[in-house]
Order: structure tokens, then C-alpha cells, then sequence
């Protein structure tokens, strides 16, 4: 009779979770996982914003390092039709802010940063503030002392704007002196 009086004691100091307790933990996670997820594309929308915004500062900052280093133009152009690539930034021999066959730097496209577009009800309506080279594209390239030049031939400052999904704006703008620094 004692052995079997040890069992029933056993059986209930075991180890583990009732159903009940189950349930109820499983709901907890359930209602906080419903106030994450909406926070979480608000947070990965921002952070894919943030990111296309360094990378294109990056971009221009290659570009006017190349132009020293190259003794040469730099360009980036905007909305090239060039395999569709929403700017491409190359190495201008001819100076005229034109992509012409010239040696590419590398090609971007804004697709690759899901939900992220140029802000078209800034600047001229494409979300750019660069005046647009004779083939109509906005351009702007780097001389050989690292200084923004438009295709007049004058300083080439200007904005950029950039867009996300839920409408959080990021402005990268290039000063005259070829400062090249991102505003919220």
C-alpha cells in the first residue's frame, strides 16, 4: 500500500504544463504577436528606406573619388532607359553628362529596395532637383577636383528624394561644394 501511495504522490509532483496553462500562454503570445507585426513592416519599410538612401550617398561619393582618382568626369544619370535602371553612374569621357557607351560604374535600380521610389511630388516631378542633360535626363557629375557640375557647365547642387510605402520621405542633397550628406 505504501508503494502505491508513493506513485499518486509522484504523479503529482511531475514535471510540465497543464493544457490549461498551455492555452493561455498561446494566447499571450498570440495578442503580443499582433501588435509586432504591423510595427514590423512600419520597421522593415524605414529600414529599406534608410538603406537605398546611404547606398545612393555611397554611390555619389564613389563617383566623386573616381573623378579624382580617374583625372576624369564622373556622371550619374537618372531614369536611364539603359536596361531600365533608375540611375547609372559611369565614367563620362566625352563630358557631356550623357551615357554614351562609356565604362559603367555600376547600374541601380530602386526595385531592388522593395517599396522604395524616387518621391515625384518633390523636385520636377521625378523627385530630383538636377537639371537635365540634352537627352532630357536629370544628370549630375563630379569633376576632377570632386565638385559637383550640372551640363551647363555651373555647380551642380541638388536634391534627390526618395519615398517609401508608408510615405516616409528621405532627401539626399549635394551642396555646391560637393558636400554630400542625407536630411530627413
Amino acid at each position: 500500500m505504501n508503494s502505491r501511495r508513493n506513485n499518486l504522490l509522484d504523479r503529482k509532483h511531475q514535471l510540465g504544463f497543464s493544457l490549461m496553462e498551455l492555452i493561455v500562454i498561446l494566447s499571450i503570445i498570440a495578442i503580443l504577436a499582433a501588435f509586432a507585426v504591423p510595427n514590423m513592416s512600419t520597421w522593415a519599410a524605414n529600414y529599406r528606406l534608410n538603406s537605398a538612401a546611404r547606398d545612393l550617398v555611397a554611390n555619389l561619393q564613389h563617383a566623386k573619388l573616381e573623378a579624382v582618382k580617374r583625372r576624369t568626369q564622373c556622371t550619374i544619370t537618372f531614369n536611364q532607359p539603359v536596361g531600365s535602371y533608375d540611375y547609372v553612374v559611369y565614367v563620362d569621357t566625352d563630358n557631356d553628362l550623357e551615357y554614351d557607351a562609356e565604362p559603367i560604374l555600376m547600374q541601380i535600380r530602386l526595385s531592388d529596395y522593395k517599396d522604395v521610389q524616387f518621391n515625384t511630388a518633390e523636385g520636377g516631378g521625378d523627385g530630383l532637383t538636377f537639371p537635365a542633360n540634352d537627352n532630357l535626363r536629370p544628370s549630375v557629375a563630379f569633376n576632377t577636383r570632386g565638385l559637383p557640375i550640372d551640363n551647363g557647365g555651373g555647380f551642380g547642387s541638388g536634391s534627390i528624394y526618395l519615398k517609401n510605402s508608408h510615405n516616409r520621405e528621405k532627401e539626399i542633397q549635394i551642396s555646391a561644394a560637393g558636400s554630400i550628406k542625407i536630411l530627413q
